[in-house]
């Protein structure tokens, strides 16, 4: 296969994967830019090489989320490089792994074109937490921290999904199956009890990430979206930057929610549609409320037939 094949093929599963295939590829593509910039340094290198190996640290560090005020204030573009960031392969690796699971069952329980914003936002807070951490708790004072990686970006992915199906089970090799809300249960507590055995920077972010994805999944229940300011703002860059016609259509195929057994869904949807004139906007409200707390406690399965096309009609009118 030529080179010009695959950068084609790489480009046609970016603008056809939908926005998690997107995340993944632009997690890969960091880690191996970075790769690449230090291996540079290391060729250019001569004797030991510490004027270079300094260099690299520098242009790693204007990637990431310094502890202190003054510096982010500096970077302030870190808050969001950082989350897209990874110098080691476990460390991605690992990352991209729970993205994908996760970030899989988001699509499919909540919808794709939520991931975008909740894994932004979880980056958000979980760098903000970082950042108050080490400015308010007197162990950090003679420390300088910086953070890097997505590990919070994914853990508000892990708990926003979680929280929203938190009896779904997950099949674990060698454990067998485990209800998402252990699985997150067990991540946060092994969180916590590491802060003091290193990287406690990093640790304290994935709390703020977690913390995010719960606020998050419990507003969405309560029939809240957080995720509607985000892309207010998101389509006016689009729009200010004048995206081509082709971008734009790709956006709006990207907000509709995703759910499963689309097609069956499909099949009822006529006569869903007359049932569904005769809610007021009050019980509507009534009905998708009930239909997400069913969703949190048993699972989207459990729904019926004319539950599962009722919020499929209702997440076409938004």
């Amino acid at each position: 296969m030529s080179q010009t094949n695959i950068l084609d093929e790489l480009k046609f599963r970016y603008q056809t994967g939908g926005i998690l295939t997107q995340l993944i590829m632009i997690n890969v593509a960091v880690f191996i830019l970075i790769n690449f910039v230090q291996l540079v340094f290391v060729l250019m290198s001569s004797g030991e090489g510490v004027d270079r190996s300094v260099q690299y640290e520098q242009f790693l560090h204007y990637l990431m989320v310094p502890d202190a005020p003054k510096q982010f204030i500096k970077q302030f573009w870190s808050i969001f490089t950082y989350m897209f960031a990874h110098e080691r392969l476990l460390h991605i690796l690992f990352n991209m792994l729970w993205l994908y699971w996760f970030g899989t069952l988001f699509k499919n329980y909540i919808g794709e074109s939520k991931i975008l914003p909740v894994y932004i936002m979880g980056g958000i807070v979980g760098a903000l937490f970082f950042m108050a951490a080490y400015n308010l708790f007197p162990v950090f004072e003679n420390v300088d921290g910086y953070a890097i990686g997505a590990s919070a970006a994914v853990m508000a992915i892990v708990f926003a999904t979680a929280t929203m199906i938190p009896n779904y089970e997950m099949r674990f090799i060698l454990i067998g199956s485990i209800q998402l809300k252990w699985v997150a249960l067990i991540v946060i507590l092994l969180d916590i009890i590491s802060i003091p055995k290193g990287n406690a920077g990093g640790h304290i972010a994935h709390l703020g990430g977690a913390f995010y994805g719960y606020l998050f999944a419990t507003s969405f229940k309560n029939g809240n979206d957080w995720t509607k300011p985000f892309y207010t703002v998101w389509d006016g860059i689009r729009n200010f930057f004048d995206f081509s016609s082709s971008a734009k259509k790709s956006r709006k195929s990207k907000v509709k929610m995703a759910y499963k057994n689309e097609d069956k869904i499909k099949q009822s949807q006529t006569t869903s549609t007359h049932k569904k004139a005769a809610y007021t906007s009050k019980d509507k409200q009534e009905k998708i409320d009930d239909i997400l707390d069913k969703i949190g406690k048993s699972g989207y399965p459990s729904l019926t037939e004319e539950e599962k096309a009722f919020l499929f009609q209702y997440s076409r009118e938004d």
